[in-house]
């Protein structure tokens, strides 16, 4: 993973798979990949009971969103990019994680663009990151 201490970095999140460009939004950039546990090209329709009115993080969860902590740890500001409204999109769980656990990081979130992930190549994920970018950053 490239150095990304102090760097605007975005992170793609789905429930089995986080992108996370690290080096910027420039065009051709190419993203690490954080799988859920499983592994990559694995995918879990396992249904469980809701614990405690649904707001518990399974451990499955955790292990997943601590690997993306792992990652994020030295960012100056994160983007967030996820697929779902309200209680599946998957970003803002990661967030309300990171309040939990690591509110430091969870002061580094500045932003999250809702959008049908699964519609859009990694080009077009990275022109709405620089559109985004450029209209809260005032750069043309």
């Amino acid at each position: 993973m490239p150095d990304i201490a102090n760097q605007f970095v975005v992170a793609v999140v789905a429930q089995d798979e986080c992108r996370i460009w690290a080096t910027g939004v420039e065009r051709g950039k190419k993203p690490e990949k954080i799988y859920a546990p499983g592994g990559e090209n694995s995918h879990r329709h396992i249904r469980k009971p809701p614990l405690h009115g649904g707001h518990h993080v399974d451990e499955w969860d955790r292990e997943y969103f601590e690997s993306i902590t792992h990652v994020l740890a030295g960012a100056g500001e994160i983007l967030g990019i996820s697929h779902g409204e309200g209680k599946s999109n998957s970003f803002l769980k990661l967030v309300k994680y990171f309040e939990k656990m690591h509110p430091d990081l969870a002061k580094k979130v500045v932003g999250n663009i809702e959008v049908d992930v699964t519609s859009l190549t990694e080009p077009e994920i990275l022109a709405l990151a620089r559109e985004w970018y450029d209209k809260h950053h005032g750069f043309n």
